[in-house]
């Protein structure tokens, strides 16, 4: 499991590990699903509010867990089709009320979402614990 906390405090050990498996497969790229980038604060309220169960995906185009995590995210989204799938580039100006408000503080962080309240969270790149959330919550 990774997480990224800022680019300052990136561990030497870690971009090692990320050398060695990253650029990933070419099949990992074709990852399936729907996955939508929400670009400002009100389109992330409006995602907050809907009675559907939402996911969002705090991630960072530096992060390399966040790349890792990505296709597998997409293909969560292709397979939980009760849900609906959103990153949110954490370093978009216009998305930084929801960040603190949300109090990012590594990333990726995914948090399930219904009418206003979160039901769970995961940071890190932690397939494992975001696939049990999302077949208690979104099945």
């Amino acid at each position: 499991m990774g997480i990224c906390m800022s680019v300052h405090h990136f561990e030497p050990r870690y971009f090692k590990r990320l050398l060695q498996i990253w650029p990933p497969a070419p099949l990992l790229i074709a990852a399936t699903g729907n996955v939508v980038e929400l670009s400002s604060d009100e389109h992330i309220k409006t995602v907050l509010a809907a009675d559907k169960v939402s996911v969002l995906d705090f991630t960072a185009k530096w992060c390399g867990p966040c790349k890792m995590m990505a296709p597998e995210y997409a293909k969560m989204s292709g397979e939980f089709p009760k849900a609906s799938f959103f990153k949110i580039d954490i370093d978009n100006p216009n998305v930084q009320t929801s960040v603190s408000n949300h109090e990012i503080t590594g990333v990726p962080t995914f948090k399930l979402v219904q009418k206003g309240s979160v039901l769970a969270e995961v940071t890190g790149a932690d397939k494992n614990t975001l696939r049990k959330y999302l077949q208690m919550y979104a099945q």
